[in-house]
């Protein structure tokens, strides 16, 4: 193993649920992943990665995954599968914002 200031690398901030979640969801994945390469835990089992992924994203990304549905079949233990739901989670809040400041931004003409 090797020794000094890597070996201390800290875990990435919390996910940031507030703002632009598309965004902060993107850029906290990519810290988790060079976390995971830099502990060298790329190749331990999925559920342990899922496991650290929720401990560092917070109690926010923990009610999101708790919010998930599972289809018959699916491997709720499926690191892939995991990504996959929170991408399009965070992607349908960004949509679902933005419709929502575009409707309140209507102005109704008179006719």
């Amino acid at each position: 193993a090797q020794t000094g200031k890597m070996e201390s690398f800290p875990t990435p901030e919390h996910l940031r649920t507030s703002d632009n979640l598309q965004y902060n969801w993107k850029i906290f994945l990519q810290q988790f992943n060079l976390f995971l390469e830099i502990k060298d835990m790329t190749a331990a089992p999925d559920s342990k990665q899922i496991a650290y992924l929720l401990a560092a994203a917070g109690k926010p990304a923990m009610e999101i995954y708790n919010s998930f549905t599972s289809t018959e079949g699916e491997d709720k233990d499926n690191w892939d599968i995991i990504i996959k739901k929170f991408d399009t989670h965070c992607k349908s809040e960004v949509t679902e914002t933005f419709e929502r400041f575009k409707f309140t931004r209507c102005i109704e003409r008179p006719g």
